[in-house]
């Protein structure tokens, strides 16, 4: 087990059951206490631990939460946080980035309504001038364009806003992951 990556976890796990118990916790806040924890972990002189920030983390550092959070959710983040973060953690911090990374994924990337049962429900990405809606599996199942045809993605994808899938009329998948 990674020494310096348990010393984080257990830190950051302070934060945020000290937040969560005093203050409440919620989607926005978690992420922001876990962003400015990852950029500071990616300056550790471990060259494996600032790699899986790059991969897992980095990704979500220049997005606002704020225009990818509204009422409707894909996900109950207490059970996500409980069962997800803290149990899978608490076992193993070896997997603190990437476990981040998850749980940003699943607070970011809105989970669409459609499912494949081989490959799961489809997230809803778009290209970077948020002209265009992509459906991406979690697993490697097809990518599909706003049509649900299958497509190739020859660009940088970026998670859809709330204001695009109200946009487009997406509908958003209403059931919650046991994790």
């Amino acid at each position: 087990m990674n020494i310096l990556l348990k010393r984080e976890w257990n830190r950051l796990k302070r934060v945020l059951e000290y937040e969560r118990n005093y203050f409440g916790l919620d989607s926005v806040k978690f992420t922001d206490i876990v962003l400015n924890f990852g950029i500071g972990s990616r300056n550790f002189r471990d060259k494996n631990i600032t790699e899986q920030y790059r991969n897992y983390v980095g990704f979500y550092e220049n997005l606002d939460i704020r225009k990818y959070n509204f009422g409707e959710k894909w996900y109950d983040f207490d059970n996500l946080l409980d069962k997800r973060l803290f149990k899978i953690l608490d076992e193993n911090s070896d997997y603190l980035i990437s476990e981040i990374g998850r749980m940003l994924m699943e607070i970011f990337v809105f989970k669409s309504d459609i499912s494949d049962m081989s490959d799961g429900y489809y997230r809803i990405y778009s290209n970077i001038s948020r002209r265009k809606i992509f459906y991406i599996a979690d697993t490697a199942g097809p990518c599909m364009d706003m049509d649900l045809n299958i497509a190739e993605i020859n660009e940088k994808v970026i998670p859809a806003t709330a204001e695009l899938v109200k946009k487009y009329k997406i509908k958003v998948c209403s059931e919650f992951d046991s994790y």
